[in-house]
């Protein structure tokens, strides 16, 4: 993909831009291998390009999420996608859901990811609160929660159906004066 397009926040490895029509296809790749949705909340199953279009475009109406593709700051290459959701601008609190190219498990793309996202979420969008959900079985995602200090929130008993099984769903949260007093130097430590 040719870089035509603006950065809108930029990591050591990493940068988050807006999702484009390019996009859909290796999105839907990625959801259809096996190893990949084995940890999405959705439990999405077999997906077209345009079964993800339409899925994105209705998340930003009806979760009032803003969504971004994280790309490869060297090949300008999709990597993942994530955003905020259910962003409440009362309560100034967002959820944030996150996703890696199956290929690119254990290279800091997730940490990253996750860092870019508090630290836009805290320090541009003056937000209160950001929470997550994961799969209890998903070790790659609990180790990123442990490094950046979010707080593990509760369990979401039997929440997710899957393969004539039913498993668990952790709930874990970060606060801005936690961000403030005790992990905006990690985050930057892996930003920067």
């Amino acid at each position: 993909m040719s870089d035509n397009f603006s950065r809108f926040m930029t990591g050591k490895v990493s940068y988050f831009r807006s999702l484009v029509e390019d996009d859909w296809e290796l999105i839907a790749n990625w959801i259809n291998n096996p190893n990949f949705n084995t940890f999405l909340f959705q439990g999405w199953k077999s997906v077209t390009p345009d079964d993800v279009k339409k899925q994105f475009t209705d998340e930003r109406i009806s979760e009032n999420a803003i969504q971004f593709a994280q790309c490869d700051v060297d090949s300008n290459n999709l990597v993942g996608w994530c955003g905020f959701y259910r962003w409440d601008k009362i309560s100034h609190s967002a959820e944030l859901r996150t996703f890696v190219s199956p290929d690119k498990w254990g290279c800091g793309l997730g940490t990253e990811q996750h860092a870019l996202l508090v630290k836009l979420g805290f320090d541009r969008f003056n937000l209160n609160r950001l929470y997550f959900g994961t799969h209890e079985k998903n070790i790659g995602t609990l180790k990123i929660y442990e490094k950046l200090h979010f707080v593990k929130e509760g369990i979401s008993r039997q929440d997710v159906y899957r393969n004539g099984l039913y498993s668990n769903n952790l709930r874990f949260s970060i606060l801005k004066d936690e961000y403030l007093a005790e992990t905006k130097d990690i985050i930057d430590s892996f930003l920067n």
